[in-house]
């Protein structure tokens, strides 16, 4: 009876796995216009499924000003699921296939058609101002990564990625999200951790990107804003100067200011730990798989 008592005591005091629910606002802001939308992202064990949502606005923005995308992520299964809604289809990858299929981008200069000298640093600064989000009582930190080189052309490149992470500590379901997260970076072949690699797909070095993952590692607390920044002062001069000496190169387009290219906002407003419906996580009823 006695051993009985201390089986069920024991089995008592481990905490059960919690579902979560994370719901952030996404603001873009950026030379070829402007983008607000939501992600809401749902955490289950080894499933997760993520809806988002931006409308863009701006002289740039494509023919789909609005646009709705939903995937599945089954580590059980190891397979993402991306949602069609439209005309009810699935397309699903195995995760070991996801990285060769991300479509390639790279920044301005560092495109692949030169092979720019470039030397990279990161630098990370603790701030000491607070602000509440979400509920939750957060602090920054700042990570910058800057290079700076010169083209094959004679041009000077320089670039700067900034990253701004707002994070708290006692945020429910922090354990299991970073869980999933390094299951699913080791899933797709990253390191965990590694979110920062695939700033390798836009012809940042891979020592730079180290760099970069262990400054982050060194950051306490559960993110709950990224304000990530691109700025390229190289490419912003050199379009003043072209538009200086040929008015209307550029067809009347608004031009870079000195301010960044891109800010991006992913800020949460709400966490959950609401156990979520198992459908959630399952290709709809009627969905036929895109081959």
């Amino acid at each position: 009876m006695k051993k009985l008592m201390v089986v069920l005591l024991l089995a008592s005091a481990v905490p059960a796995r919690a579902d979560v629910t994370v719901e952030s606002r996404l603001t873009i802001e950026s030379v070829a216009g402007t983008g607000e939308g939501s992600v809401l992202t749902e955490t289950q064990g080894l499933r997760r499924r993520e809806d988002r949502s931006l409308s863009l606005a701006g002289p740039f923005a494509s023919a789909q000003a609005e646009s709705v995308q939903s995937s599945i992520i089954r580590l059980d299964r190891a397979v993402l699921q991306k949602l069609a809604p439209s005309d009810s289809s699935y397309e699903e990858t195995p995760l070991a296939q996801v990285l060769a299929k991300t479509a390639k981008t790279t920044l301005p200069g560092l495109d692949g058609a030169s092979t720019p000298d470039v030397t990279w640093t990161v630098t990370s600064a603790r701030r000491t101002d607070h602000a509440t989000i979400a509920g939750f009582d957060a602090t920054p930190t700042v990570l910058t990564l800057r290079g700076k080189g010169v083209q094959e052309t004679g041009q000077p490149i320089e670039l700067v990625l900034t990253l701004e992470l707002w994070t708290a500590a006692g945020v429910p379901g922090a354990a299991e999200i970073r869980t999933f997260d390094s299951k699913y970076a080791t899933a797709v072949g990253l390191a965990p951790g590694m979110v920062e690699e695939s700033m390798a797909a836009f012809g940042v070095s891979r020592a730079a990107v180290r760099q970069l993952t262990a400054a982050r590692a060194k950051i306490t607390g559960t993110p709950v804003r990224t304000v990530m920044t691109v700025a390229m002062p190289s490419l912003n001069a050199m379009m003043k100067q072209l538009s200086e000496s040929m008015p209307g190169a550029f067809g009347g387009a608004p031009q870079p200011a000195d301010g960044p290219l891109l800010t991006s906002t992913l800020e949460v407003v709400r966490v959950d730990t609401t156990r979520l419906p198992a459908a959630r996580f399952q290709v709809p009823a009627g969905f036929k798989r895109r081959t």
